[in-house]
């Protein structure tokens, strides 16, 4: 049986629930542009599941969050100038939004590996 390699998912925007307002049009959310997890990635990332809750532990979410962002949009610094998508910036990000970003690389990596089996 032959291994065959897939195209992996492409990068997307993504607009964690946290950060959400209800009125402003998508250029002006603060979002996210995430890009899909490798697989040696998607491996470190399940070094922190836990097998009694059946979820990835909040080290696991911080890493697979390293990992998918590219770049983001509306983020700035206390004076009002536009943040740059930096390892050490994302560091700075509140952990809700990093555990919100993570959950959802670790999601579509699921779905990328389910969509392989299905196929």
């Amino acid at each position: 049986m032959a291994l065959v390699i897939k195209k992996p998912l492409v990068p997307s925007w993504f607009v964690p629930d946290s950060t959400k307002e209800e009125d402003a049009p998508d250029d002006k959310q603060v979002r996210f542009f995430i890009g899909p997890l490798t697989s040696p990635q998607v491996l470190e990332v399940w070094e922190h599941f836990d097998q009694k809750s059946g979820s990835v532990k909040s080290i696991g979410l911080e890493i697979a969050a390293r990992y998918a962002v590219r770049q983001w949009e509306n983020i700035t610094d206390e004076e009002g100038k536009d943040l740059r998508c930096t390892q050490l910036n994302i560091a700075k990000l509140p952990f809700y939004v990093i555990a919100e970003i993570g959950a959802e690389a670790v999601k579509r990596a699921v779905l990328e590996e389910a969509e392989i089996k299905n196929s």
